[in-house]
């Protein structure tokens, strides 16, 4: 991809979900701090100084939605945030691990569908940005477990950005 289209989608990227951005969708208070946290993920990928908009997300963790907090997780990972932050977030994650008789998932209360989060998606979203931010995660089996209980009739997940996130983890 051409330096200039990725400074450009970068520099969108900054400030697509600002207060005065105007957006196609509708999205949700919710889904709104998940679609900033991915972005400030991204962001911090490509070298972006994530810091004022991570302490915004950071210090309101405990309204975020578990995907935002995941991508805000691995946000922190990639900005070289402090072994103390990191563990906070993956705490936040762990206070909602649900167990089956066999396995382990995400359980998030929120339903968000401009962003297909469900729990198959979410458990994915959590098990990736633990395994990324290198958390210490004895039930990562267990989890990625569960996620192929989720698997429909036809071999898949319930769409492709399920899928996605599925792979991804």
């Amino acid at each position: 991809v051409p330096q200039k289209s990725l400074e450009k989608a970068a520099k969108w990227l900054e400030g697509a979900f600002n207060k005065n951005a105007t957006r196609a969708y509708a999205y949700s208070a919710l889904e709104t701090d998940a679609a900033r946290a991915y972005s400030l993920y991204v962001l911090a990928l490509y070298g972006r100084n994530v810091e004022s908009a991570f302490n915004t997300l950071y210090a309101k963790r405990g309204t975020l939605p578990l995907s935002a907090k995941a991508y805000l997780l691995k946000a922190a990972q990639a900005s070289h945030r402090s072994a103390q932050v990191k563990a906070a977030l993956a705490q936040e994650l762990f206070n909602h691990i649900a167990y089956t008789t066999a396995a382990a998932y995400f359980d998030e209360p929120e339903t968000m569908p401009w962003l297909h989060m469900d729990n198959t998606k979410v458990t994915a979203l959590c098990l990736d940005a633990l395994l990324y931010a290198k958390a210490d995660f004895a039930d990562a089996f267990k989890t990625a477990s569960w996620l192929l209980t989720q698997l429909n009739a036809e071999g898949h997940w319930n769409n492709t950005s399920v899928n996605a996130a599925v792979f991804q983890a």
